[in-house]
C-alpha cells in the first residue's frame, strides 16, 4: 500500500500530466494511457485515485481553480473599506490569477478548450468553484449601484466586469501589438486594474442614475 506522501505525489503527478494532455488534445481525445505514461504511473492509478477519466478531469479543474484562489484570493467584502475598494481588490486578484507567476503554462489552453468544447465536468466545476466568486462580485456591484443583492442588473454588470478582465488576460498577445503602451509587469497590471475599475465605476454609476431618473 502507498504511504501518504507517495499517495499525494502520485496524485499530483497525474494532475500535472493530465493538465498537459488535456490542454494539448482536449478531454475527449486525451487517453488515460497517455496521461499515466507522462506521469510515470500505472494505468490503474487513475481509477484508484480519481475513479476514472471524468473524475480526473473534474479534479484537475477544481485543483487549478482552488490553487489560483489560494495564491491570489479575491478578498473579503467585509474586510474592505467600501465597495469601490472591494471592486479594485477583486479585479486585481482576477488579473493575478490569470496572469500571475506560478500558473501552469497549459492552463490557458485547457480553459480555452473547455469553453469551446465543454466536458461533462464543466457544470459541476462552474457551480462549485466559479459561482461563489460571481456571487461575491455581484454583491459588490449591487452596493455600488445601490441595488438589492439579488438584482439581475447587478449580476449582468458583474459579468461585464469579468469580461473586461478576461479580455486583457486572454487577448494579451494581440493587445501588446495593437496597444503597445499596455504592459503586463506589476506596474502594468496596476494600470490595467485602474482602467477596468474606473471604466466600470463610470458605467455602473451611469446605469444607476438612469434607473432613478
Amino acid at each position: 500500500m502507498l504511504q501518504a506522501n507517495e499517495h499525494d505525489e502520485t496524485k499530483q503527478r497525474l494532475l500535472d500530466a493530465a493538465g498537459e494532455a488535456f490542454a494539448a488534445k482536449g478531454y475527449h481525445r486525451a487517453t488515460i494511457r497517455e496521461i499515466c505514461s507522462r506521469a510515470g504511473a500505472n494505468v490503474a492509478s487513475v481509477n484508484y485515485h480519481f475513479g476514472g477519466k471524468k473524475g480526473l478531469y473534474k479534479a484537475l479543474l477544481e485543483h487549478c481553480h482552488q490553487e489560483s484562489l489560494r495564491r491570489h484570493p479575491p478578498g473579503s467584502l467585509q474586510a474592505q473599506a467600501g465597495p469601490e475598494e472591494a471592486l479594485r481588490v477583486f479585479v486585481r486578484s482576477m488579473l493575478d490569477r490569470n496572469l500571475g507567476e506560478g500558473r501552469p503554462t497549459w492552463l490557458s489552453r485547457l480553459m480555452a478548450r473547455e469553453l469551446s468544447d465543454p466536458s461533462p465536468a464543466l457544470e459541476n466545476v462552474a457551480r462549485a468553484s466559479i459561482l461563489p466568486n460571481v456571487d461575491r462580485l455581484a454583491a459588490i456591484v449591487a452596493r455600488i449601484m445601490d441595488l438589492p443583492g439579488d438584482s439581475p442588473l447587478a449580476r449582468r454588470c458583474a459579468l461585464s466586469v469579468v469580461g473586461q478582465c478576461l479580455h486583457f488576460c486572454r487577448s494579451k498577445p494581440v493587445i501588446e501589438i495593437v496597444c503597445p503602451g499596455v504592459t503586463y509587469d506589476s506596474q502594468g497590471l496596476d494600470e490595467i486594474t485602474n482602467h477596468i475599475v474606473r471604466f466600470s465605476l463610470a458605467a455602473l454609476r451611469g446605469l444607476a442614475q438612469e434607473g432613478t431618473a
